[in-house]
């Protein structure tokens, strides 16, 4: 298998297959095991070892990999990382705006949402969550056309200030940080 210099595991397991690259865990190099990001000599006898789920690879990896079929799929891999915790802040952001005005859940789940979701030009629910996680969408704009089209008539209820102040997120993904040059959070 030909490969560009310094190249590493990884990129010779996506050489091999994309699925067998989003499996690679490590790899043994000679009688070695090495990680993900060994660096392969020329005439390396390589085995790649898989896992049975895909590897949560860290940002900091395609930096290593030198062939582009592999740093464009671990890119690839980042943007859907992304995309899913994006619809879960979204979707959490919606839920608590909703409950903070005393609008129940179930409004989102009616034939109703699908003018909403057309008003934002979303084929989905899932795509609406994504986007207001992103910040694409207004979440204020979203808040006043749930109340105008899906809730009008209804009165909204304000709780004390400071009573539904907090978000909480299960997990941060490192794919999804970036911190500013000032910050320097170690």
């Amino acid at each position: 298998i030909c490969l560009p210099k310094q190249s590493t595991v990884l990129d010779f397991a996506f050489k091999v297959h994309t699925e067998v690259g989003r499996h690679c865990q490590a790899a043994k190099v000679g009688s070695e095991r090495v990680k993900p990001d060994h660096i392969l000599k020329d005439g390396d006898r390589v085995t790649i070892l898989t896992s049975d789920k895909p590897v949560q690879f860290e940002p900091e990896m395609q930096s290593f990999c030198q062939s582009p079929k592999a740093r464009s799929e671990l890119a690839r891999t980042f943007r859907h990382r992304r995309h899913i915790l994006a619809g879960r802040i979204g979707e959490s952001l919606v839920a608590r705006e909703m409950k903070h005005d005393g609008m129940p859940w179930e409004l989102l789940e009616g034939e109703d949402m699908d003018d909403i979701l057309d008003r934002f030009e979303t084929g989905s629910l899932k795509e609406f969550y994504r986007r207001v996680g992103e910040g694409t969408i207004d979440l204020k704009a979203v808040l006043q056309q749930i109340k105008e089209a899906l809730y009008q008539g209804h009165e909204v209820r304000q709780p004390p200030t400071g009573a539904l102040n907090h978000y909480f997120l299960e997990s941060l993904d490192p794919v999804c940080i970036k911190f500013s040059h000032c910050c320097d959070p170690s």
